[in-house]
């Protein structure tokens, strides 16, 4: 076999595993789990879990979901079936499942397809082509009409204070069963030597949805008590069974023993390019490095061509100690050009220091482009059929002892004959057209 027929091979083999093949990757396009399986999902239940996408492009990349099979219309995607990824960027999406109540128990199969359609990036003479690619993810669900309670804590911490604060509880757990659970929780505190029960609170945690975690924060208040030690004891009751219970050791403290403070990590958006009329997203990514919790509020300024034209402000958040937060404000472009957005934030009487980023906006008209997946199916076809032909014409000049040379020859000759026949063609119709004069003028 010549070197010809070996590469013909390769190119062949490779597009007709592109168009069979059922993998995860698709031109670096990513995407997981490659099979999902949705085990014991009560009938009008719900269960969800998390799909990752991957954008190695260096451009936004459109996405839009396709389900096949039976469960199509119970099957949901949040943020929706179609929405974006970053230049270079990561994305969870979850996916939820909810079986109407009289679906017949068994096992669903199908396929969660996702088509990737990288944007085109404007460029001045307006030219450009995105090339779409699509994963299919294998689905499974077993539905059953068996109840089954199973929630689990993975969590519990009580937080020092300064007197007059509240006394923060955070409780984290996940609902392993089929069906949805709302935990009750007590907590009763004692003085430091745990000789005294100083007061009770009770709480109801909200509904917790199968398959789901949870972080729920409670507060307890903490008027009347003094400087000192003091010990919580959390028990956490779903359908009236204790399912944890944990000693828990606290300080209140004098006010202002605790160090407020926080950082601006950095401020981020969804999409680094848009177009015009797209609603641009922008976090602030805060953090509360402090040792008690905080209020946070960003406040931010938009720039075009270094001309102050919005201003931006998020709603103000609790943020625990530890814990990073996204401050989000929202701006629609109503321009092109390259927007600079800085800001800071603003926390318990303090002021972080200012970071930005950029916003690149284009055109609404100019923005995208996608090549038709009728016409990459035409193309391979063509594809195919020119190696196919390829590989024929080399097998029969192998097989019938004619060089490459000989062929070249051939080709040649047929090249002669058919101007020969076409000069022919051309003589008829001028022979044509005098023999119709003539005919004309003797009437």
């Amino acid at each position: 076999m010549s070197k010809l027929q070996k590469l013909s091979l390769a190119i062949l083999l490779t597009l007709l595993l592109s168009l069979l093949s059922n993998t995860v990757h698709a031109g670096g396009f990513a995407a997981g789990p490659g099979k999902m399986y949705f085990n014991k999902v009560l009938r009008g239940g719900y269960a969800e879990q998390e799909i990752y996408l991957y954008n190695p492009e260096d451009r936004i990349t459109d996405i839009e979901i396709f389900v096949e099979g039976s469960f199509a219309d119970w099957t949901y995607f949040d943020p929706g079936k179609k929405f974006s990824i970053p230049t270079k960027g990561t994305r969870y999406i979850k996916t939820s499942i909810e079986p109407p109540a009289d679906v017949a128990n068994g096992v669903y199969e199908g396929t969660i397809n996702i088509v990737s359609k990288p944007r085109r990036i404007p460029t001045i003479e307006g030219h450009g082509m995105s090339i779409e690619t699509a994963i299919s993810l294998k689905v499974f669900i077993e539905i059953t009409g068996e109840q089954i309670i199973r929630y689990k804590v993975k969590n519990i911490a009580v937080q020092g204070v300064e007197e007059g604060h509240n006394i923060p509880v955070s409780i984290t757990g996940i609902n392993k069963g089929n069906v949805k659970v709302s935990p009750k929780v007590q907590i009763n505190l004692h003085n430091w030597d745990k000789s005294m029960l100083i007061k009770s609170d009770n709480f109801t945690l909200g509904e917790t949805l199968p398959t789901t975690e949870k972080t729920y924060n409670l507060n307890i208040s903490s008027k009347d008590l003094a400087e000192g030690q003091y010990w919580a004891n959390v028990s956490v009751f779903v359908a009236d069974d204790i399912i944890e219970n944990k000693l828990l050791t606290f300080d209140i403290m004098k006010k202002g023993s605790l160090t407020r403070k926080g950082e601006l990590i950095n401020i981020k958006t969804g999409n680094s390019w848009i177009k015009v009329g797209d609603v641009a997203r922008v976090d602030a990514v805060f953090k509360n490095t402090g040792q008690i919790s905080t209020n946070a509020k960003f406040r931010g300024e938009v720039y075009l061509n270094e001309i102050l034209i919005e201003t931006l402000q998020s709603d103000e958040l609790e943020v625990p100690i530890g814990e990073t937060a996204n401050l989000t404000a929202y701006y629609t472009p109503v321009k092109p050009g390259r927007y600079t957005i800085n800001g800071v934030v603003y926390y318990s009487g303090k002021m972080t220091y200012e970071k930005g980023t950029v916003i690149n906006v284009s055109p609404a008209e100019r923005l995208t482009g996608s090549v038709n997946s009728l016409d990459k199916k035409i193309v391979v076809v063509i594809l195919l059929a020119f190696l196919l032909i390829t590989l024929y014409l080399h097998y029969r000049t192998k097989n019938s002892g004619y060089k490459d040379d000989d062929l070249k020859s051939v080709s040649g000759k047929f090249a002669n004959v058919e101007n020969n026949l076409e000069k022919i063609m051309r003589d008829t119709k001028r022979m044509k057209k005098k023999m119709q004069m003539l005919k004309t003028r003797r009437f």
